[in-house]
């Protein structure tokens, strides 16, 4: 299994962030990484995720790790020359497995083809002092086509992107004005 954590502090308390990040149809205004969100959050729930990520942010970013830059994708990879087509949108349907309001979310997909593939996406709140959140944002992967890709480009690619994700939610949360702020409609641009 492949995992993969970030985190990031935000000047807010857990309630205030979850207001935010809960509301599904929103992300498509902040959330450079996850265009769009269709469903409800309850446990059971089937939902529908749409990656579409902002690529000019996620290149900028992805150009940063110099570990990228090892692999044989990224021996060859150059800002704005993408070694995948990522022109694409990815649209993919999840079970919400736990939602516990204002701390934690996790939903996932199995599927027996391509190997034993899962995917599994966990969002925790965590209170800190002076009505600040720690955000986690966690994935796990496991399957073969995950493994093929994993060092080449897959965890550069999803580090990126929650890295991004992070950022745009505490630049929303933390600004109280989450679609007039032209810092936020930039990501989706």
């Amino acid at each position: 299994m492949k995992h993969m954590s970030t985190q990031i502090k935000i000047n807010a308390t857990p309630m205030e962030v979850w207001d935010i990040f809960s509301k599904f149809h929103l992300h498509e205004h902040w959330n450079p990484f996850i265009m769009d969100i269709k469903g409800s959050i309850n446990i059971g729930e089937r939902i529908q995720i749409i990656l579409y990520p902002n690529h000019r942010l996620l290149d900028d970013r992805m150009s940063t790790y110099k570990e990228f830059h090892k692999t044989p994708l990224g021996l060859h990879y150059k800002e704005g020359d993408y070694p995948i087509d990522l022109q694409k949108s990815s649209k993919f349907k999840v079970k919400i497995r736990l939602c516990n309001i204002g701390e934690k979310l996790h939903w996932e997909k199995k599927c027996l083809l391509f190997g034993n593939y899962y995917y599994g996406h966990t969002f925790t709140l965590e209170p800190l002092t002076n009505n600040c959140t720690l955000f986690k944002n966690e994935v796990a992967f496991k399957g073969f086509l995950v493994n093929m890709g994993w060092e080449a480009y897959t965890k550069y690619y999803y580090q990126a992107g929650l890295e991004l994700m992070n950022e745009a939610l505490k630049i929303c949360v933390e600004s109280g004005e989450m679609h007039l702020d032209e810092n936020l409609i930039q990501y989706r641009s």
